[in-house]
């Protein structure tokens, strides 16, 4: 007779926390534990991932938002305390959710609507542009820039998806800001609320050139704003030398210089402005046809700007603007706390950005 084998009962035991070791440690989790239900639409913990991390990312790569807040990017965030009873791993997840909601909120409208964006394709090419670039100048394989950055799982198909949907998004929501009527009345009480004191918008022209980072630390010193501003000096000369053509400065310097951008703005107001030109638009009393040629370091830009008159009431025209984001506002608020409001899924939640 054969001898029958007993395979010891350890072993049984063994086998089944073995393969749940894997599959914690594999990452497959991530596609199939949802995170988020939003309108009946579940978004599972790999796809959370881009949310989480935008906004992660968003806050943690500003050197004075880290100053300020005393958080620690080296720590992991669910180690450290946002508050008494929250960690800054809740606090970024509860900002990811706020974006999940409002981007859903705003595509489902859009889609509803037939909205198309036209300039769709050319943001989400310029990402890839940047995205490229920095792979590039920090010698890091594409493929390892989206698990590095915003999940272990995450792809670049997957980032794309979401990206373009989020631009999608935020397009349809300046869109809709445009046609919305606002009362002079609404307009005159907002101004006496605020203290808006009536002044005139500006017609401008403007040519912009940004400083180029260092090719190998990425970042923007005074070496770099020198070279700027040796660059403006030979704008502004070419510009003096050739009947004072914005155009054809343009026409010369686009190809050359990388982030070059020209264009002719209509009643553009105080906030619309960088500082440098605010001041002295305000500040010089400047007439129609005056120009300046000024290197804004807050910004890390050069202009080349010429007032090509004055616009309407500019108090009046802030006023309408900021009454339209208010409504617009409300109505987001009052849909992300109703038909899209955001069910949590613990399991999935502490899957995120692990």
């Amino acid at each position: 007779m054969q001898k029958k084998w007993k395979v010891p009962s350890g072993y049984l035991f063994a086998v089944p926390v073995v393969l749940i070791i894997l599959i914690l440690y594999s990452g497959i989790l991530r596609f199939f534990v949802p995170a988020v239900t939003i309108h009946g639409s579940t978004c599972q913990v790999v796809d959370f991932d881009y949310y989480y991390f935008s906004v992660y990312h968003e806050q943690t790569d500003d050197p004075v938002w880290l100053l300020q807040s005393g958080f620690d990017p080296e720590q992991d965030a669910s180690a450290q305390m946002y508050s008494e009873s929250l960690t800054w791993k809740d606090h970024f997840i509860a900002l990811a959710v706020h974006r999940l909601a409002s981007v859903s909120y705003y595509a489902d409208l859009a889609e509803s609507a037939g909205y198309v964006c036209p300039d769709l394709d050319e943001i989400v090419q310029q990402r890839q542009a940047e995205i490229h670039a920095f792979c590039t100048l920090n010698s890091i394989k594409p493929s390892n820039y989206y698990k590095a950055y915003y999940g272990s799982s995450m792809s670049e198909k997957r980032y794309f998806r979401h990206y373009q949907r989020e631009v999608y998004a935020l397009q349809y929501k300046e869109y809709l800001l445009q046609p919305r009527p606002i009362s002079a009345t609404e307009a005159e009480e907002y101004c006496v609320q605020h203290n808006l004191l009536p002044y005139q918008t500006a017609n401008l022209s403007i040519l912009s050139l940004p400083a180029v980072p260092d090719r190998f630390t990425g970042e923007i010193g005074d070496t770099q704003l020198k070279q700027l501003e040796q660059k403006l000096s030979q704008l502004e000369q070419y510009y003096l030398d050739n009947d004072k053509s914005l155009s054809m400065l343009y026409d010369k310097f686009e190809e050359t210089e990388l982030g070059a951008e020209s264009g002719s703005y209509q009643n553009l107001t105080h906030y619309e402005l960088p500082n440098a030109l605010s001041d002295w638009l305000y500040g010089t009393h400047a007439v129609s046809g005056d120009y300046i040629a000024v290197l804004d370091k807050e910004s890390h830009t050069a202009y080349l700007a010429v007032l090509d008159g004055w616009g309407i009431d500019g108090a009046e025209l802030e006023a309408q603007q900021a009454l339209r984001h208010e409504k617009t506002e409300s109505e987001e608020q009052l849909a992300l706390s109703s038909e899209y409001k955001a069910e949590l899924h613990e399991l999935g939640l502490r899957l995120v950005a692990t």
